[in-house]
């Protein structure tokens, strides 16, 4: 009787440390696809207000509160990430690539808004073939 005993109780003991990995997995699942909607968001926001910034609509801070909104949201997104994948290292290395990579696509939209901002297209047209350049090599 013993032996049954502790049998299952160690058989549930797996069970439940596996369903706790399963709920894990899924989070930073759902929280890396959060992540990828809000990249995108901000870069849709960004070209809408390249787009848009000859108008007077451009001049209107508000213009910019969805592409800022969107930022923070993928700061935030990113921290979350990185608490989730604390304790593994490999996941945590490839994180950070992932946090520099887009860290620095973030400050790519961001000159290219303020050299469009400051009406300077010749400027912005020279950024992005230097940027397009750059991602071929």
């Amino acid at each position: 009787m013993m032996l049954v005993g502790y049998t299952t109780y160690r058989y549930f003991e797996r069970l439940l440390e596996s369903s706790e990995w399963l709920i894990h997995g899924n989070q930073i699942v759902r929280t890396s696809e959060r992540l990828l909607f809000l990249i995108k968001g901000a870069e849709s926001q960004q070209r809408e207000l390249i787009y848009y910034a000859d108008s007077t609509r451009f001049t209107d801070s508000t213009a910019y509160q969805p592409y800022l909104s969107e930022v923070d949201s993928i700061g935030k997104c990113l921290k979350q990430l990185e608490y989730l994948l604390a304790r593994h290292h490999v996941s945590k290395l490839q994180l950070d690539s992932l946090k520099e990579l887009t860290f620095t696509q973030i400050d790519l939209m961001h000159h290219a808004i303020q050299l469009k901002a400051y009406n300077s297209t010749a400027a912005f047209w020279r950024f992005v073939v230097h940027d397009l350049d750059q991602q071929k090599e």
